[in-house]
């Protein structure tokens, strides 16, 4: 799938923090029905500043990982902040086009960021993921990567 204008970009983590406005516009509109079908939880920020400790509470947020013609990757990041330090948990969603509405799958959480990590298009990792890619993304061997 080719898509021109603004080349996708990815943060050190394999989010993608830039994309064609097209794609945006779906990733955005699967979330939003996802969300209004009480698939996925809404994103909240309860949050209060804390004299010593700094912010206080818990949030959730969503980053997106990949974008294809109809479905998105995204990630589920819900945090909880306590005076201890912050505990982030994190899931991974694929978001598919069904009809009027949409299906949400998980994710395998553990190859979902590298593969993002290592991806140069939008769409490969969806369709390494699902097994419809003709050439899937492959990860290095334990044995090859550099330490």
């Amino acid at each position: 799938m080719q898509v021109t204008g603004t080349p996708a970009r990815r943060n050190e983590y394999g989010a993608l923090t830039e994309m064609p406005l097209e794609m945006q516009t779906r990733a955005q509109e699967l979330l939003s029905k996802a969300i209004a079908a009480k698939k996925l939880k809404a994103p909240f920020h309860d949050m209060e500043l804390h004299k010593r400790h700094g912010y206080i509470g818990r949030c959730l947020n969503y980053d997106y990982y990949d974008v294809a013609e109809a479905c998105v990757l995204v990630q589920q990041r819900e945090t909880q902040r306590t005076k201890y330090g912050s505990s982030p948990r994190k899931d991974y969603f694929i978001i598919r086009r069904c009809g009027r509405g949409v299906t949400v799958v998980d994710a395998p959480k553990a190859i979902v960021m590298k593969l993002a990590k290592i991806s140069t298009g939008l769409g490969q990792v969806i369709q390494t993921i699902t097994g419809k890619a003709k050439k899937p993304l492959k990860l290095a061997s334990p044995s090859t990567q550099s330490s």
